[in-house]
């Protein structure tokens, strides 16, 4: 089942072959409203948009993320635009886009009249480019803080190693 939520009351719910619930974050009401009809759910996942980074690609790492998490597998159907627009509340328009970024990256590919699906390397691809965004973006600014706050890589790698 998916639940959205709008002003702390259920939105709408969808059942698809999924099996986390979602809930759209808009504000903390709602929140806690969620979090009380659904806390038994271990799997709840929140949705909260950023403004730093545009929604189409917040909902492409969504995407990814039930990708990682084998939740979609490669060569099954994913959501429709529809079935996604409805359960994020968000204009189709942004849905499609987030498609096409993803089909652009060769992640998932549309079967003309059925729908779209996850590619049979998808996940290597998002592992990749999430490497790759790592690597570039978020190493140096760690390694920085690091040398700022004069902790060793023996350090990080005693904690990595408890987790």
């Amino acid at each position: 089942s998916i639940a959205t939520f709008k002003n702390g009351q259920l939105f709408d719910k969808y059942e698809y072959n999924v099996s986390t619930l979602l809930c759209i974050r808009t504000d903390d009401r709602a929140l806690d409203t969620c979090i009380n009809k659904i806390s038994t759910n271990s799997n709840l996942k929140f949705m909260d948009y950023k403004t730093d980074k545009p929604i189409y690609l917040q909902i492409a790492d969504f995407m990814c993320e039930r990708i990682l998490q084998s939740i979609w597998k490669a060569d099954e159907r994913i959501p429709s635009v529809r079935e996604l627009s409805v359960t994020l509340a968000v204009n189709p328009n942004t849905i499609v886009k987030s498609f096409e970024y993803l089909e652009s990256k060769q992640i998932i590919f549309q079967k003309r009249g059925i729908g779209y699906f996850v590619e049979s390397n998808g996940l290597q691809r998002i592992r990749e480019m999430y490497k790759t965004e790592f690597f570039n973006e978020e190493l140096p600014n760690l390694f920085k803080k690091m040398k700022w706050l004069n902790i060793s890589i023996d350090e990080i790698s005693k904690k990595f190693n408890t987790i």
